[in-house]
């Protein structure tokens, strides 16, 4: 039991497969020490209009030096809790407000990840090691190629459409999030309707400022 005496139920779990079927992919657009990661903000600003939409509460009390990540179904009260403890680290250029705050979002990010079983970093397992790289493999000359033959163009392979249906874009920044889902996979405009419910307004932005 938890301090907060909360315990998952089958009205959380249930509220909680919807969200992740929900869930879009999330940018790592910021760039750390070696790696790109997700900002906070970012995550928050994708996840909780997903959360609230089925019903979870999301919350990350403070407890001393300790993160508590709690969500909750609102209607049943069943959730689940995570505590992480964290250390005050002094960083170059920052006093120890500025470096205990960093810390504390650092830490606030990865509960939020393992909690919602979301990747918000890049996997830096080996970014420790100096890795020295092959060297690059001799070519081979280019075989000729018969005048008959024709080249056949690749044809890109669309993702599968949403489990739940397309998914509603709501505000400025999952309106650039779908756009970037849309230009990294190459999603022709008669094909977005499967992937996003967006308004007209929406679309005709999309249509100006999509470049595939």
């Amino acid at each position: 039991m938890n301090n907060y005496d909360i315990k998952a139920g089958p009205k959380f779990f249930k509220a909680f497969a919807k969200f992740q079927a929900e869930a879009l992919a999330i940018p790592k657009s910021k760039q750390g020490y070696g790696y790109k990661y997700a900002e906070l903000k970012t995550i928050l600003g994708l996840v909780k209009p997903l959360l609230s939409a089925n019903g979870l509460i999301l919350m990350q009390p403070l407890q001393g030096s300790t993160i508590d990540t709690i969500l909750v179904h609102a209607d049943s009260g069943e959730g689940i809790v995570s505590s992480k403890d964290y250390e005050i680290v002094s960083l170059k250029g920052m006093n120890n407000y500025q470096s205990e705050g960093a810390g504390i979002s650092y830490m606030r990010r990865y509960a939020l990840g393992c909690l919602l079983g979301i990747v918000s970093d890049e996997d830096v397992d080996a970014t420790t090691a100096h890795v020295t790289a092959p060297p690059p493999a001799k070519k081979e000359p280019a075989k000729p190629v018969a005048k008959k033959a024709v080249a056949k163009k690749a044809i890109k392979k669309l993702p599968p459409a949403p489990p739940g249906g397309p998914r509603k874009v709501a505000g400025k920044e999952q309106a650039m999030m779908a756009k970037k889902f849309i230009e990294d996979k190459g999603i022709p405009n008669n094909k977005w309707n499967e992937y996003f419910e967006m308004t007209a307004t929406q679309t005709e932005w999309m249509e100006k400022n999509v470049n595939i």
